[in-house]
C-alpha cells in the first residue's frame, strides 16, 4: 500500500518552488511516462512559465486515467521509492483522484482529469505551445490554465484568470471564450465577468 506523505511535504506550506524541485518533478514525469501517459504541468508552475509569478508550495502534474490506472500509477511511484497518498474521488468530485508525492522533499500533485475532464487535457497537450513552456515538461498554455481555473471555481482561482488574462487581454479573452465554448464553460465565464465587473465599481 501507498505510505502517506511525510512530515516534510506537511511542512512545506510556506515554501516556494526551486530549480531543483522543478528537476523533480521532471524526474517524476519521466517516470509517469513510461506507464504510457504523458503529464501536463498546471497550476502556479506553469503560469510562472507562461509570465505570471506567483508563489506555491507545489508543483501540479494533470494526468488523464481511469481509476484504476490511477492505482497503478501509485504504486509504481511508490515502488520508486517516493512517498505517496492516493486520495481517490468520490461521486461529487470535480477531479479523477490525486496522487500527493513526496518527491524527496518536492510535493508534487498528481491530478486526475481522465474521469472528469479529459479533453482540456488531451488539447492542450496537443496544442503547439505546450511544448515551450517549462523545459522537459510539456506545459498548459494561457487560455487551458484559464480553462482549469473556470472549472475550478473560488476566489483563488478568480484572482489568477485575471492575471492571465491580463499578459495580453484581447487575444486572451476571445481563446478563452472559444475553448468555454468548447468545453461548456460559459456559465463559469459570464459568472467570473460578472464578479469582475461587480469588483471594478466598488
Amino acid at each position: 500500500m501507498p505510505k502517506p506523505p511525510s512530515k516534510l511535504v506537511r511542512e512545506r506550506s510556506e515554501q516556494t518552488v526551486t530549480a531543483p524541485d522543478l528537476d523533480r518533478a521532471r524526474d517524476l514525469a519521466a517516470l509517469i511516462r513510461e506507464v504510457g501517459v504523458e503529464p501536463l504541468l498546471i497550476g502556479a508552475c506553469a503560469m510562472a512559465a507562461a509570465g505570471y509569478v506567483r508563489g506555491t508550495e507545489d508543483i501540479d502534474l494533470a494526468v488523464n486515467l481511469q481509476i484504476q490506472d490511477l492505482k497503478v500509477l501509485a504504486e509504481r511511484i511508490n515502488a520508486a521509492g517516493w512517498e505517496v497518498k492516493l486520495n481517490l474521488p468520490d461521486g461529487q468530485d470535480p477531479l479523477g483522484g490525486v496522487i500527493s508525492v513526496n518527491a524527496a522533499g518536492t510535493l508534487v500533485q498528481v491530478i486526475n482529469f481522465g474521469t472528469t475532464f479529459p479533453a482540456v487535457i488531451r488539447d492542450a497537450l496537443a496544442d503547439p505551445r505546450a511544448a515551450l513552456g517549462a523545459p522537459g515538461l510539456m506545459t498548459a498554455g494561457i487560455p487551458y490554465l484559464i480553462t482549469l481555473k473556470l472549472y475550478a471555481g473560488g476566489m483563488k482561482s478568480d484572482a489568477d484568470i485575471e492575471a492571465l488574462l491580463s499578459l495580453d487581454a484581447a487575444n486572451l479573452a476571445e481563446e478563452t471564450e472559444q475553448l468555454c465554448r468548447r468545453y461548456r464553460l460559459m456559465r463559469e465565464l459570464r459568472g467570473f465577468q460578472r464578479r469582475q465587473a461587480a469588483w471594478k465599481r466598488r
